[in-house]
């Protein structure tokens, strides 16, 4: 064996769409049913709730949140009852991050209106994102309760219920959302991430088709789908979904990465390094492609080359000890039996730290047989 290889990794992006935000709508839904209220008002005339509330909406929508917040409290203070102001108040709040604010809104609009389904799903989404996300499944219950046929309430249930380790009561929320509402493409896509983290790539490539039909140019379907299609061996039709993943989006470094695997596996290690280059261009303090593209130069030939790409893995991660192991080899191969000696002891070393003591073994056997030459 003339290194130590165990299976390079492959970077599997987590990643999970936010939880769905219910302001655009609702903004909308206020926009088009609140009666138009003329601003100009005579010196006799003082302005109500409602004024405040539109000034307040209209600079919410051009972003002046800040401003829509003192509109909507001048709202409050005329009539405390104007759940509205609280609700938007606390959609402004939230996106100024003041979550713990935009929560307090959010309860006492819902003091006002119990039924106010909006506000449940809001406030769901900003105890979720402090972190109380069995409150927010609380909340998020209370809408379905209400509205059976919230997809967003189910979605964010299932999100909520995903970050506590409950994929399976996850995907059976992501299928209700996606029964009820067949284009929430989230929905398809999160249900492709919790299958595929239960072992089930068939399931994950099927949730990855149906977001790719109904969102052809978003890259990360295309991207997790290929993850699935490597895992089980496909390497070519995984090499086909970083090609749309790059596409879409050509500075996604880890595309590059997962593409040069599979370019490697199949055998094309000049194009492996390509895509490493490049992932490396994009963030060259990541320490896979500099290890990753060691290994394919050193398949090439390219000893020295292999030799910089370690220098510089380890660089980036002193305890890489595969790092440390595999320059420890080149080293030994181009008569640097000191060099390589001092590898090989880091690499025990940090195996036996990481209690890896099958690699850390095998790795005393390869010094003491070097020793003895």
């Amino acid at each position: 064996m003339k290194y130590i290889t165990p299976s390079i990794i492959i970077l599997n992006l987590l990643a999970l769409i936010p939880p769905g935000y219910a302001k655009t709508d609702q903004l909308e839904f206020i926009r088009k049913t609140s009666p138009t209220i003329s601003t100009f008002k005579t010196q006799a005339q003082a302005l109500t709730a409602d004024d405040y509330f539109d000034a307040g909406l209209d600079k919410q929508n051009q972003g002046d949140n800040s401003g829509a917040i003192a509109n909507y409290t001048e709202a409050i203070n005329i009539d405390p009852l104007h759940t509205l102001s609280y609700y938007n108040r606390g959609l402004a709040r939230y996106d100024l991050g003041d979550k713990q604010g935009a929560i307090e809104d959010y309860t006492r609009a819902l003091k006002i209106d119990t039924d106010y389904v909006n506000a449940y799903i809001n406030r769901g989404l900003a105890r979720s994102d402090l972190g109380d996300k069995r409150g927010a499944i609380n909340d998020y219950n209370q809408a379905i309760k209400i509205s059976p046929n919230n997809d967003l309430a189910y979605y964010n249930r299932g999100l909520a219920k995903y970050e506590l380790g409950n994929k399976q009561a996850a995907i059976d929320d992501y299928k209700e959302a996606t029964r009820i509402n067949p284009s929430n493409v989230v929905a398809y896509y999160n249900m492709g991430l919790a299958r595929y983290d239960l072992g089930d790539k068939e399931g994950a490539i099927q949730d990855y088709n149906q977001a790719i039909e109904l969102n052809p140019s978003d890259f990360l379907p295309y991207y997790d789908r290929g993850l699935a299609r490597y895992d089980l061996g496909d390497k070519q039709g995984a090499i086909e979904d970083y090609n749309q993943s790059i596409k879409f989006k050509s500075d996604y470094p880890n595309s590059y990465i997962n593409r040069g695997l599979a370019r490697y596996d199949l055998g094309d290690k000049e194009g492996a390094i390509e895509d490493y280059n490049q992932a490396i261009e994009l963030n060259p303090n990541d320490v896979l492609p500099h290890y990753n593209r060691g290994i394919a130069r050193y398949d090439l030939g390219d000893k020295q080359g292999a030799i910089e790409d370690y220098n510089q893995a380890i660089d980036i991660n002193p305890n890489l000890a595969q790092a440390h192991y595999n320059r420890g080899i080149i080293r030994s191969e181009l008569g640097d039996t000191q060099g390589a000696l001092r590898d090989l002891k880091n690499a025990a070393l940090i195996y036996r730290e990481q209690g890896k003591n099958k690699d850390y073994q095998e790795t005393l056997d390869r010094i003491s047989r070097l020793e003895k030459l």
